[in-house]
């Protein structure tokens, strides 16, 4: 997911200061480019792992602490907010400040002057998680709009989480009827506006990265249009909490259908993109509302059975892949790089002095050179704030958990 966040950045950085702006739109006839211009979708992946985790974790915790308590949610919250806020804070920092007198050129402004602008106008409502809403057409650092979503997206679970432990045997009720309403609104806020039935990557609308777009603000980024991947995450994460000690008996055809699932269900909702890129489309109001009512779910359901068959043992060399531990480095410095690939990458765009040639080796020579820029300064990210931020919090958790038994015993004596 993250590869093709950084390709989408890398695109968006090119649209501009380019010689033959026809590779955008040519680019859109190859299928094989769909997973760039239709690759989206992919965000899904982490609502869903976050939905996931939140109500695996949780009902652990209620299953050992008997009850469900509001401190519990409260605590969520905060301990989420300390562990986040910090590196974004540094970065918006950055963006605010340093960030045009890195260097200079004839896009510099365009590219990294809007960026520090809107920075200095809007980083607070970052700080907030509010800026997928508050003036989202001047966003400071555009990427962080998922953050934002998922923070929101936290808090509706939470409600939820409380909601499912309070009324056990309607948990099934509440999830459904959450996924419903997930599946819905993105299909009525298509079909209202009669929006196209994908967000079309063409130099026009790539050159200031969406935010000129009315479609990508009104179904891409809030999270109400995102909360059928959340709680799909929550139903999987159910699931894993009642069946994890469950071993299952898998043959040659569950395999096959795992596959078929993982790979076939979420690479087909992004390559549907490629009839409706072509020239004789022509545009169904109804099919646009289907696709999109269903797009979000049915990709975060086809990774959430990925993930589901790989901790139980299915997946052969992507599961093996997965478990390498180089994998798991680059992963556990993926938050920072989310942060970071913007920065990397409109700072080398806005360093361009002459028009550029792009074509696919030039392009995807960039996106290796930026992919590996942003972990370098990933790393340096999180070692000197991420890290440290993790250890403080480790230090202060534990006092808290033992607050509140304390003041458990006091209870019980009394």
């Amino acid at each position: 997911m993250g590869l093709v966040v950084a390709a989408h950045t890398t695109m968006a950085a090119y649209a501009g200061p380019i010689l033959n702006p026809q590779y955008f739109e040519k680019s859109t006839e190859s299928a094989g480019n769909m997973i760039f211009v239709n690759g989206g979708y992919s965000i899904q992946s982490y609502f869903l792992m976050a939905g996931w985790l939140l109500s695996y974790h949780f009902l652990l915790t209620f299953e050992k602490q008997k009850d469900a308590r509001l401190s519990y949610v409260i605590l969520a919250f905060f301990n989420r907010y300390i562990r986040l806020t910090p590196v974004l804070l540094i970065m918006v920092l950055l963006s605010g400040t340093w960030l045009p007198h890195f260097g200079r050129g004839p896009f510099w402004d365009r590219i990294v002057g809007m960026e520090y602008r809107n920075c200095r106008k809007n980083g607070w409502s970052n700080l907030l998680y509010i800026n997928n809403f508050y003036d989202s057409a001047h966003m400071c650092m555009q990427q962080t709009w998922y953050i934002a979503a998922d923070t929101q997206l936290f808090l509706l679970s939470l409600g939820i989480v409380m909601l499912m432990w309070k009324y056990q045997r309607r948990i099934k009720l509440i999830l459904g009827t959450f996924l419903i309403i997930g599946i819905l609104i993105p299909g009525i806020i298509h079909y209202v506006h009669d929006y196209d039935i994908v967000i079309r990557v063409y130099p026009e609308i790539m050159k200031n990265g969406f935010l000129d777009l009315q479609q990508w603000h009104d179904t891409y980024i809030p999270f109400y249009t995102n909360i059928g991947g959340y709680v799909i995450g929550m139903m999987f994460g159910y699931l894993f909490y009642k069946r994890r000690d469950t071993q299952y008996s898998v043959n040659k055809f569950h395999v096959v259908i795992w596959w078929f699932l993982t790979l076939g269900l979420p690479l087909g909702i992004i390559f549907v993109g490629v009839p409706a890129y072509k020239d004789d489309y022509q545009h169904s109001r109804i099919l646009a509302t289907i696709y999109q009512s269903l797009a979000r779910s049915a990709h975060a359901f086809g990774i959430g059975v990925g993930i589901f068959g790989t901790c139980k043992g299915i997946g052969w060399l992507f599961r093996d892949a997965l478990l390498w531990s180089p994998t798991q480095v680059l992963g556990r410095l993926s938050f920072c790089a989310y942060f970071g690939h913007g920065f990397v990458i409109r700072t080398r765009a806005g360093y361009l002095r002459t028009p550029l040639y792009v074509n696919f080796y030039t392009l995807l020579v960039q996106f290796i050179g930026d992919l590996a820029m942003s972990y370098i300064f990933a790393l340096i990210l999180c070692l000197f704030v991420e890290l440290p931020v993790a250890a403080l919090q480790r230090l202060l958790i534990p006092q808290m958990e033992e607050k509140r038994k304390q003041e458990d015993v006091k209870k019980k004596l009394k």
